[in-house]
């Protein structure tokens, strides 16, 4: 995916899928952070990123890619903010590695209320982790 109208991420189509932000690296490229947006969940159940505010630091993610190579990363931090945190600092911390010298992975979702005036929620669930090797 890429930005909407608003600058914002866009997000999946469905709550089952995630999106790989296109300005970020994919997995594998050794350098910068993969970024992959995910719903928390729907109007009538959850979404593929429901219990991403769940994750322990040091927790392990595999990352799959389509031609089926796999990728381990290691939770470095876990953050809920605000919207606006999360727009004026937060997508930048999440465009770079963790650890500058490992491949980084950078997991986001809505959290919060739901504000029916900006059609938005107001806080962002923030997830880094770091490549194990």
């Amino acid at each position: 995916v890429g930005l909407t109208e608003n600058k914002m991420l866009d997000t999946p189509k469905n709550i089952d899928d995630t999106a790989w932000y296109d300005k970020s690296v994919t997995p594998g490229s050794g350098h910068g952070a993969v970024v992959i947006d995910g719903h928390n969940g729907g109007m009538t159940r959850n979404g593929v990123f429901a219990k991403l505010a769940d994750l322990k630091e040091d927790a392990e993610i595999i990352i799959e890619r389509g031609d089926g190579e796999k990728f381990t990363y290691l939770v470095t931090s876990n953050e809920t903010m605000s919207l606006e945190k999360a727009n004026n600092q937060g997508m930048r911390d999440m465009m770079v590695s963790a650890d500058t010298t490992k491949e980084g992975l950078s997991l986001i979702t809505c959290a919060g209320n739901w504000v029916p005036r900006d059609k938005v929620f107001d806080k962002r669930v923030m997830v880094r982790a770091v490549s194990e090797e």
